[in-house]
């Protein structure tokens, strides 16, 4: 089964100067705690927006021709640069990674397009890169080493894998498998992918669904960590009612419960990501749509109090949010 949520379809570095510009530069006025960015179709195209959460300002990081599409941003751990994925190669089958400065300045290629990168993943002390492809007919994992441009697998060829999520600390991987006819959060011990060899026989332990046989509809997606490290966020989404909502759980996999959910039909709370102070959850909901307009946008949640907070106001979709890390 694919992601089954929230499936968007959708240059050389001289073109690239020019074709990117960071618009108003939120990055040096703003305490970056308080920043994240996100995925706006408000353009006709998707774009880099950067957002303060506490004065619900926004910026265009990016700023691209209408054939240009960006998804799946994600900071660096230090907060200096996003690391997104693009047709900027001119490749519309098989868009890379690219990395830019907080600012939306100085984009670069990493991936060679050899494969097709998706939802990349920075590792906690910035060296290397995890994302998913799907070369043949099976989803797995890849490492991109920064410093020597070297990709290679890193999960078995025999298992799907996607969605990875690192560690705070970097022992371990969160992820997406098949479990059954389900999609399951997994772990993997992040050892393995840290050696230069025999990272294909690195093991999975299954967090959720650990029976196996659970509704085919149901489907497990987007683990991401909490900053401490102690709990794993992700989304339980079904596919017949088009119903997400937003789950917590201990990093062993224990004390699972739902932490944002509505009951209903195309009810859709996915996406969550936690704060560098581990205060509040932005998330990504239709909760304000109007009937038949599953419009998307970003919410967030005081973890204190639950109450619920909008920010981003546009009729077109907003997604794929990512919390600026702290210095």
């Amino acid at each position: 089964m694919g992601r089954g949520i929230l499936r968007f379809a959708i240059a050389t570095s001289g073109v690239l100067a020019l074709l990117l510009t960071g618009t108003i530069m939120l990055g040096t006025l703003l305490p970056r705690g308080d920043q994240l960015v996100f995925i706006s179709q408000r353009d006709s195209h998707a774009e880099v927006y950067l957002l303060d959460v506490s004065r619900v300002l926004e910026a265009a990081l990016t700023r691209t021709p209408v054939w240009v599409q960006h998804f799946d941003p994600t900071w660096s751990p230090d907060g200096e640069q996003i690391a997104f994925r693009s047709n900027l190669n001119r490749d519309y089958l098989k868009p890379q990674l690219f990395i830019m400065d907080a600012d939306g300045q100085n984009v670069r290629q990493v991936t060679d397009g050899s494969l097709e990168p998706l939802n990349p993943n920075w590792s906690p002390d910035g060296q290397r890169i995890i994302f998913q492809a799907i070369p043949e007919d099976r989803w797995g994992l890849y490492l991109l080493d920064l410093n020597s441009e070297d990709v290679r697998r890193v999960t078995p060829d025999t298992q799907s894998a996607r969605d990875p999520a690192w560690s705070p600390d970097g022992s371990q991987i969160a992820l997406v498998s098949t479990a059954g006819e389900v999609n399951a959060i997994f772990v993997m011990e992040s050892g393995c992918v840290g050696r230069a060899a025999g990272c294909e026989s690195g093991s999975m332990q299954q967090l959720t669904f650990p029976d196996g046989l659970n509704d085919p509809d149901n489907n497990h997606a987007y683990p991401s960590w909490s900053p401490d490290g102690r709990h794993i966020l992700y989304s339980l989404w079904n596919q017949d009612r088009q119903h997400g909502e937003v789950m917590l759980m201990a990093g062993d996999g224990s004390d699972q419960q739902a932490l944002i959910s509505r009951s209903g039909q195309n009810k859709q709370d996915v996406q969550a990501v936690m704060a560098p102070d581990g205060t509040r959850i932005a998330f990504v909901s239709n909760r304000d749509a109007l009937p038949r307009n599953e419009n998307l946008e970003i919410y967030v949640m005081q973890l204190g109090t639950g109450e619920i907070r909008r920010l981003t106001f546009h009729p077109s979709a907003d997604h794929t949010p990512s919390w600026r890390p702290q210095p």
